[in-house]
């Protein structure tokens, strides 16, 4: 108990800058400066696994998964994980770090070691790709998302993300659109089911004007947290750092980070989960810097920035290859943009982040 209460002090009144007074990052070339200026101890399961044994969460021992230990033939006469068993009534969740990397074992797999219900999910996302591609590739003549996307058909690929993705389906799932919404996305749980609130307005700048992409990677942004809520301890000191105060904690970047590597390979469609935005937005919330080692596997990228509408429809069709095997990466087609420009951040008038471009060398001329 008391080893539990000293833990939950020290991360209680650790501060984002260790009480420096640094202007804030704009962009992420000084946000990287700036982790390496500040250089703190890295506290990641890999570096500190020792801050998440005895003393991290009083509710006893969590459950562990192996998934070795749970295999099944699948379609193709490979064996395969099985879909895991999340914890149930009596047990205690598994804790934060141990799940994220546990999920990523699961789907970071080609597709011949997929397991059937991972498979027919896979299909059937695929399916509905081909049937709506026309519309994916097409710059909308509407900036609501309603017109170009049905509730019943985001809801269906909520599921589907599930069974691929996150071990398999949650119950209940909910999804609805709200105008009102500040943010682009919103994940609650009431009473065990999850809701997720997309407001069809308010979507990001990932994809120029490609708001179809835009609505996909916002729904998978959602479902991350879902995810995040639904199956890990919340009681665990270390998931103050794992979790984080808004969602966007290690797990998240850990998580969503192999999501984006994955998704595309799997299914021929990119994704952007807005983690740079996600760090920039938290920034006024007194959540733990990530050490070097941590921004260095989160893999934070602002590519989006620095494209055009050209640029966004020539990814879809290189990204389209890849289930195929005849493309294996996605590759960057405009590096000289990034020795003119860069990308800044800063907050509007109403106090929603924005990102523009600047010359490079201009001094700041808008702040946070």
């Amino acid at each position: 108990m008391i080893l539990f209460a000293k833990r939950k002090f020290k991360l209680l009144t650790e501060n984002i800058a260790n009480n420096q007074n640094t202007p804030i990052p704009q962009t992420l070339e000084e946000l990287e400066a700036f982790v390496q200026t500040q250089a703190i101890d890295c506290t990641c399961d890999i570096c500190r696994p020792d801050l998440r044994a005895k003393g991290n969460c009083l509710r006893g021992k969590h459950l562990k998964f192996d998934l070795k230990k749970n295999l099944v033939p699948n379609q193709y006469g490979n064996v395969v994980f099985a879909p895991p068993r999340f914890a149930g009534i009596g047990e205690v969740p598994p804790e934060t770090m141990h799940l994220t990397r546990m999920i990523i074992k699961y789907f970071d797999r080609s597709v011949k070691d997929l397991n059937n219900e991972q498979l027919a999910a896979r299909e059937a996302i695929c399916k509905w790709r081909d049937k709506r591609w026309r519309d994916i590739i097409s710059i909308p003549k509407t900036q609501d998302g309603r017109d170009l996307v049905t509730v019943a058909e985001m809801r269906q690929l909520w599921k589907w993300f599930n069974v691929l993705f996150f071990g398999g389906p949650i119950r209940g799932v909910n999804f609805r659109w709200s105008m009102t919404l500040f943010h682009s996305g919103c994940t609650s749980f009431h009473f065990g089911i999850p809701h997720v609130k997309i407001n069809p307005y308010r979507l990001g700048g990932s994809f120029g004007s490609y708001i179809f992409l835009e609505l996909i990677s916002t729904l998978m942004h959602e479902a991350v947290h879902a995810f995040l809520i639904h199956h890990p301890c919340s009681y665990c000191c270390s998931n103050r750092m794992d979790y984080g105060e808004n969602g966007h904690g290690r797990a998240f970047h850990v998580l969503g980070a192999k999501l984006e590597e994955v998704f595309p390979r799997l299914l021929g469609l990119p994704l952007r989960l807005g983690r740079v935005e996600s760090v920039f937005a938290d920034w006024k919330y007194p959540v733990s810097l990530p050490s070097v080692h941590e921004f260095s596997e989160w893999k934070l990228q602002d590519d989006y920035g620095y494209e055009t509408d050209e640029d966004v429809l020539d990814l879809c069709k290189w990204v389209r290859k890849m289930p195929d095997g005849t493309v294996d990466s996605v590759i960057i087609r405009h590096p000289e943009r990034r020795l003119d420009f860069e990308l800044v951040w800063s907050r509007s008038i109403d106090g929603s982040l924005e990102f523009y471009r600047r010359r490079r060398g201009q001094p700041r001329s808008r702040t946070f």
